[in-house]
């Protein structure tokens, strides 16, 4: 990279890598586009068109192929993760040379994944925070008032950093070079995973997800801010919902558009790994695997061993208690633990929204002052769902209601109580 003028491959030239190509080609950089046949003969003959209200409209010309045929000073990869195993059969490292590779992918396990490919010392991993959106190929829109760019590689030539930094920040999209791989990863994936994994659950743009699921998205990102950093990143979650909240309202994730559009989810590189990292760290995250679909059957497990080691009764399937004694030893440690007020309020708030839920779905026309569904506890979905809800319940209300009491949640307390009654009139079995 000792000259001004760079060789770029951009292996995926969809929204992200069709948007950076064009604009490293606009600057006089040689570009070589690295696609599906049909695509690449799109692109050699028509270019690639950008409708950019920060860039212009323009069309830059670039070459494209089929693989990497010859060493370029960077590739960047721009895939999604769900195609990245197929891609890289287009950049066999034997043709790459001494060009470093960048991934712009979401997650936070690709470099380790390319580095058992590609050496060590020559993946710079690179986080681009923009919406761009290829309509078709060769054509992309980059709908955002912004791209920003962050460049590391832990192990790489910094001069070799600083010389790509340069060409991509001259191109347009504003671009540092940060030294923590670890924390510009963890950055992006702490805003990007509930971004992603609740706009594509609720299928609403995030104007709706941050006011009509607030509470959920709040929990959210408090999970990953936990995970980033016992990770060694940043989190920070009062940061992350301002952000959130200083988006335009019809904002979508990339997740939200590909789920939209039929095409595979990039759910385990975004999900997945912040479920592993929090295993590996120890960091409880429950309403991301809920979100995930991973934590009734896990947990399931987990209390089915407790029963066969005789710790746990299942008076009746899918509820648990303990043994006497083991109670009695749980609730002397409990006693003692300063995070049980804590643990004991978020299990009266998730069973008084449960109830609260069911009750609604029981009696629908009932006068409801003061008494509000929330975003959390369990999905009810009609009469019958409510009704073996509160049947598996019931017996446990009277201590929640203690309970509430206890921890000073009063009004949760009355708020359960209440919205049992309904239960309790239509029983047939009850007293």
């Amino acid at each position: 990279m000792a000259n001004d003028e760079l060789t770029v491959a951009v292996l995926g030239p969809g929204g992200i890598g069709g948007l950076l190509a064009a604009l490293l080609a606009r600057t006089g950089h040689r570009v070589i586009c690295l696609a599906g046949e049909e695509t690449a003969k799109t692109l050699a003959t028509d270019g690639i068109q950008v409708r950019s209200g920060l860039f212009g409209d323009f069309t830059a010309r670039v070459e494209a192929d089929t693989e990497l045929r010859e060493p370029v000073d960077a590739c960047l990869i721009t895939v999604k993760h769900t195609s990245l195993g197929a891609a890289l059969d287009r950049l066999p490292p034997t043709a790459l040379g001494e060009g470093l590779v960048v991934p712009f992918l979401n997650g936070v396990e690709h470099p380790a994944t390319l580095r058992t490919r590609y050496r060590p010392d020559r993946v710079a991993p690179a986080v681009i925070r923009v919406e761009s959106t290829r309509v078709a190929p060769g054509v992309i829109e980059h709908g955002s008032p912004f791209a920003e760019i962050d460049l590391t590689g832990q192990g790489v030539d910094p001069a070799r950093l600083d010389a790509l930094a340069r060409a991509l920040d001259a191109a347009g999209p504003a671009t540092r070079v940060l030294d923590d791989e670890t924390a510009a990863l963890w950055a992006k994936m702490s805003f990007l995973a509930p971004f992603a994994l609740l706009t594509t659950r609720h299928a609403l743009p995030l104007g709706d997800v941050r006011t009509r699921h607030r509470d959920e998205l709040t929990a959210l990102v408090a999970e990953t801010a936990a995970v980033s950093r016992a990770c060694g990143g940043p989190g920070d979650p009062d940061r992350a919902m301002a952000r959130y909240d200083a988006f335009p309202p019809q904002t979508k994730s990339s997740m939200q558009r590909d789920a939209e559009a039929g095409r595979p989810l990039e759910l385990d590189a975004i999900g997945g790994a912040l479920l592993r990292a929090a295993e590996r760290h120890g960091v409880s995250v429950p309403v991301a695997a809920r979100l995930l679909d991973r934590a009734e059957a896990e947990t399931e497990r987990l209390l089915e061993r407790l029963v066969d080691a005789q710790l746990l009764e299942a008076p009746t399937p899918g509820r648990y208690r303990l043994h006497d004694l083991l109670k009695a030893y749980a609730a002397e440690l409990a006693g003692a633990d300063p995070e049980r007020p804590a643990a004991a309020a978020r299990l009266v708030a998730h069973h008084v929204a449960t109830a609260v839920r069911a009750d609604s779905h029981i009696l629908p026309h009932r006068y409801r002052n003061g008494v509000v569904e929330s975003d959390a506890g369990e999905d009810i979905s009609g009469y019958d769902d409510a009704m073996i809800w509160f049947e598996a319940e019931h017996l446990a209300m009277p201590a929640l209601v203690g309970l509430a009491a206890e921890v000073g949640m009063a009004g949760h307390a009355w708020r359960l109580a209440w919205a049992a009654t309904t239960f309790l009139r239509n029983y047939p079995c009850s007293n």
